[in-house]
């Protein structure tokens, strides 16, 4: 029996193979996630509803996570990719142009930004019903992700963005 040939496609220094992407695409993802986290468990911690009043200790936390999504929104860029050496590109393997990348990181934030927005309001039950609500939307992210995955070989981002993870070579 023949073994197909992966679908591989190459780009000057770049190939981009969903196949062969899939162990970096989801390390990346679990560095994504481990760094966000913390940030978040940072920021719940020292300005969350359990609080009575902020601790000085959020405010480094939300100007490292607010760089980081910053980084991401203009560069496509995150700690995970930048570990891996994975970049986003358009699918014809050039660069991702700014519009693109805005869009992606604005879909793959939306959870993130309910979070931190639900830090902000210091009614107890309102709080708690948005911060779960964050929790939730980013529980059908996942879910979401991993069904365009296996359905089209891309994640919920790349596909309303039209960006293609691709790794250096």
């Amino acid at each position: 029996m023949a073994t197909p040939e992966p679908d591989v496609t190459e780009f000057g220094d770049l190939a981009i193979d969903t196949g062969a992407l899939l162990g970096p695409r989801l390390h990346a993802a679990e560095v994504d996630v481990l760094v966000t986290g913390l940030l978040c468990l940072g920021l719940l911690a020292t300005a969350g509803p359990l609080t009575e009043t902020p601790h000085w200790a959020w405010k480094p936390a939300a100007a490292v996570l607010g760089a980081l999504s910053l980084l991401e929104l203009l560069t496509g860029i995150t700690p995970g990719k930048w570990l891996y050496g994975l970049t986003l590109r358009n699918p014809g393997g050039m660069p991702a142009r700014r519009p693109a990348l805005l869009v992606r990181g604005l879909v793959r934030q939306a959870p993130l930004a309910i979070f931190v927005g639900s830090l902000f309001i210091r009614q107890s039950p309102l709080n708690v019903t948005i911060l779960f609500l964050s929790f939730v939307i980013a529980c059908c992210y996942v879910s979401g992700c991993y069904i365009l995955f296996m359905r089209i070989g891309q994640t919920l981002f790349d596909a309303v963005a039209g960006t293609r993870l691709a790794r250096r070579a």
